[in-house]
């Protein structure tokens, strides 16, 4: 995410956080979404989000990250890393109930004996 984008997003997250959720129907921090941007934004954090793995990796995908690697755990449970436009950052997204979100400086790679599927 380049730092005209960063910026963009800090400024709309911060207007959502001083105006609440007006009828408009604008995102509150507290949702999954902002959860999620905030973490991306700071560039560190780990996070459990409610709603879907395909929810939590398309907030990604809107925010300009692309899609790094793709698998499974032991269990069969989806995984996807993301990685900022930069190369700066990485996004975990583990499909467990909640969804669990893990934002790091750097890269990001599946552990020993998760399969790649893509």
């Amino acid at each position: 995410m380049n730092i005209l984008n960063r910026a963009a997003c800090q400024a709309a997250l911060l207007f959502t956080a001083l105006l609440g959720t007006p009828a408009g129907g604008a995102q509150s921090i507290s949702e999954p979404e902002g959860q999620i941007m905030a973490a991306l934004m700071s560039g560190e954090g780990r996070l459990s989000v409610p709603g879907s793995h395909a929810d939590a990796c398309a907030v990604l995908e809107r925010a300009g990250w692309t899609l790094s690697l793709a698998g499974e755990d032991k269990r069969g449970r989806a995984v996807r890393v993301y990685r900022e436009v930069d190369g700066r950052h990485s996004a975990l997204v583990w499909d467990l109930n909640p969804v669990q979100v893990r934002v790091t400086d750097g890269t990001l790679a599946l552990p020993g004996g998760w399969l790649l599927t893509e």
